[in-house]
């Protein structure tokens, strides 16, 4: 009687929705792995770490900033974003970084559908581009 009474229990758990498909508790779930910016890092270093970039801890300054790195920025609120080092600007005459070229995706206008706007798409979502930014427009580094 008591296995009955557990598998009828078991049942009605799955029924109401509790069992862990991210895709129905997650609206956004379906974009994850496709074209985000920590996306595009994973994609190029092969490794990143976990979380939003607003959740990046920096390990590295500006002063030692290289080709390969990655820019972290504080906005767009609350998920951050982040960008590959292409190349460092220095000031004229010196050994300080002035300015970064950098390329990531996902940074630009975002979607007119409401259901990718809700989730952070952009128009530029799994698509590269490329700019040049102040090194003090940055957070913080990580270096893998």
């Amino acid at each position: 009687m008591k296995r009955l009474i557990i598998f009828t229990i078991t049942l009605v758990a799955c029924a109401a929705g509790f069992v862990n498909n991210s895709s129905a508790q997650d609206p956004c779930a379906r974009y994850y792995g496709k074209g985000y910016c920590v996306d595009y890092i994973q994609q190029r270093l092969g490794k990143r770490p976990r979380g939003n970039a607003g959740t990046w801890s920096p390990n590295i300054d500006s002063k030692t900033v290289k080709p390969g790195d990655v820019a972290i920025f504080s906005s767009p609120a609350p998920w951050g974003h982040v960008a590959i080092v292409e190349r460092v600007i220095y000031e004229r005459n010196t050994d300080k970084p002035y300015q970064i070229d950098i390329s990531e995706w996902n940074w630009g206008r975002a979607s007119a559908k409401p259901e990718e706007k809700a989730c952070a798409v952009t128009q530029m979502f799994g698509k590269p581009t490329y700019r040049t930014v102040r090194v003090t427009t940055v957070k913080g580094y990580w270096r893998p």
